[in-house]
């Protein structure tokens, strides 16, 4: 397996937008406020300080970033991924968990306090997410009549 990752361009951005996994979709349509799919990838991408695209033998596997709070300089961000369902096959799920974790601290290691929402329904995300060292602290929000779960990490 060829796992590769490189910084995001926009035919990373089109090729997501075509390939997203329902599941990251349904996120995205809710959390955008109305946004085209396009347009909200673009600008998670215009304001990550970077942004990353994961490969596997030459297949799009996920893309992702953590977006400052405030300011370019602030020490609190909000991670995003997002993936296509290459991400849910038993190679994919290896390449990802083996090479994820690094990946992650490289796109993070500027930030204090990292916090975000995921879907409740996304067990997926979670059961990453935890793996990360997330915590879920029980506070919820709703959008749209769906649950969302808050996780953060302090460092």
């Amino acid at each position: 397996m060829d796992y590769q990752t490189k910084l995001i361009d926009k035919k990373d951005l089109r090729r997501m937008e075509k390939q997203m996994r329902p599941m990251d979709r349904f996120e995205f349509d809710l959390m955008s406020g109305g946004w085209s799919m396009r347009d909200c990838l673009e600008d998670l991408d215009r304001r990550t300080l970077v942004a990353k695209a994961a490969y596997l033998d030459g297949k799009l596997l996920a893309i992702g970033g953590v977006v400052p709070a405030m300011s370019a300089l602030s020490t609190v961000g909000s991670p995003w991924l997002c993936a296509t369902p290459l991400v849910e096959t038993r190679e994919g799920r290896r390449a990802f968990i083996q090479h994820s974790r690094s990946e992650f601290e490289l796109v993070s290691f500027p930030f204090r306090l990292l916090w975000n929402v995921c879907s409740e329904k996304n067990v997926i995300a979670i059961r990453w997410l935890k793996w990360l060292g997330f915590e879920f602290d029980g506070s919820n929000i709703e959008i749209d009549g769906n649950r969302f779960l808050k996780f953060k990490m302090e460092r």
